[in-house]
């Protein structure tokens, strides 16, 4: 009897490491590499040939553009997802960071029109693969449970796993704990079949190998007219002022994402949707002049320079989201003004939209509330709804700062 149980033991070790060495034969997706099945494969990379920016401010298509102005700012390291499938089941396969350019000491690029990116060079093995490519990964915060042999679709998960969402701010500063894109980001996608083959002259790869990166956010652009009212003027004087407000939204089942998945899709939080987003970012001078021909106002907007920057909201290419402007605050520096500038009605009727700007204009007004003055006295703002809607500023304007 003992050596039956015993020969039992030894036969469900025996299988319970042959299912192990199955599974990590095809987890370790890239074991051997030198091997003669290996291929190199080679995605080229671009941007969309036409990336309409649209809404408020009319963005045109990078591609016909006048000039060299910068279209954005990029970090030269990307991060680069490549999901392999077994069996009808997505695994990770592996992760890298290549670079956009030949020269990795390079931080980050100013995209222009001429701007050309070197080839993503990957070495795989035969199989069914995937590729998402995510540019300035430095904005979101990665999933750090996607690590090679992570499953990520199929075999019963009803979603695909998620790949960036937001960052929350943790230091010290008016944003702490609120949700932080402090540059655009781009992703792509690719997907082909590396084929074992031993002819030389044929093609072991079908499929797409060009990944065309588009933009997962909208912009938000606040600015600060420079405007002195009539009777107490108060004014946006030239100190540093920081912007609270809320987006709330406004139709029942049509939530904000929350990143993107691995799909390259946007992300949504199905456990607890996410209906608000609360945001801040710092606006400061100079003061910048309006580039629209039929006006020559003055506005202050967010710099380089700032400590809280950051203007962007993770959007779904495929949904718009109406929502509301809320709970609006503009609270200038420590030592500044010495007041807090409010909006106390919501902006309505609003639309969150992939590549566009959502631009608001406010202007000091004499009304104070005199029930509250401390810690500051409160001065309510005037939405300025006519020059919200107009371009003021050309699409690509915080990028090409004078």
């Amino acid at each position: 009897m003992i050596k039956n149980k015993i020969i039992k033991i030894l036969t469900g070790i025996s299988v319970l490491f042959s299912a192990c060495s199955e599974l990590d034969e095809n987890m370790n997706f890239n074991k051997d590499m030198e091997s003669k099945n290996a291929v190199e494969v080679n995605l080229s990379l671009s941007f969309a040939s036409e990336v309409h920016l649209d809404g408020n401010t009319n963005y045109q298509p990078m591609s016909t553009r006048a000039g060299d102005s910068i279209k954005s700012i990029i970090a030269n390291k990307y991060k680069c997802l490549v999901l392999k499938e077994i069996n009808n089941i997505w695994y990770v396969d592996t992760l890298a960071e290549p670079t956009l350019t030949t020269d990795p000491s390079d931080p980050e690029l100013k995209i222009t029109s001429a701007t050309i990116f070197q080839d993503l060079k990957l070495t795989l093995r035969p199989g069914h693969y995937r590729i998402l490519a995510v540019l300035n990964p430095r904005s979101g915060e990665w999933n750090p449970q996607l690590v090679p042999g992570t499953k990520v679709k199929g075999d019963g998960i009803d979603t695909v796993a998620h790949a960036y969402m937001y960052r929350f701010q943790t230091g010290g500063y008016a944003n702490i704990g609120k949700r932080e894109v402090k540059y655009e980001i781009f992703s792509g996608t690719a997907e082909f079949t590396v084929s074992k083959t031993s002819n030389l002259h044929s093609n072991p790869i079908n499929g797409n190998t060009h990944i065309i990166f588009t933009r997962k956010v909208m912009q938000i652009r606040f600015l600060l007219k420079d405007h002195i009212s009539p009777k107490d003027s108060f004014n946006f004087n030239p100190t540093q002022h920081t912007v609270h407000a809320t987006l709330k939204a406004t139709k029942e089942g049509i939530p904000f994402c929350d990143g993107l998945d691995c799909w390259g899709d946007a992300y949504y939080n199905h456990i607890k949707p996410t209906t608000e987003l609360p945001i801040c970012t710092d606006l400061d001078t100079p003061w910048r002049t309006s580039t629209s021909s039929k006006t020559k106002e003055r506005y202050k907007m967010i710099s380089s320079h700032v400590t809280i920057y950051s203007p962007f909201v993770f959007t779904d290419v495929n949904t718009q989201v109406p929502y509301q402007l809320e709970n609006i605050k503009i609270i200038g520096q420590s030592g500044g003004d010495g007041f807090v500038y409010i909006y106390p009605e919501p902006i309505r009727n609003l639309q969150l939209k992939n590549d566009t700007i959502q631009q608001v204009v406010f202007q000091t007004t004499d009304i104070v509330d005199n029930h509250i003055v401390e810690p500051q006295r409160q001065v309510t703002l005037e939405h300025l709804k006519e020059e919200s809607s107009k371009e003021l500023f050309g699409p690509y304007y915080e990028c090409n700062l004078p």
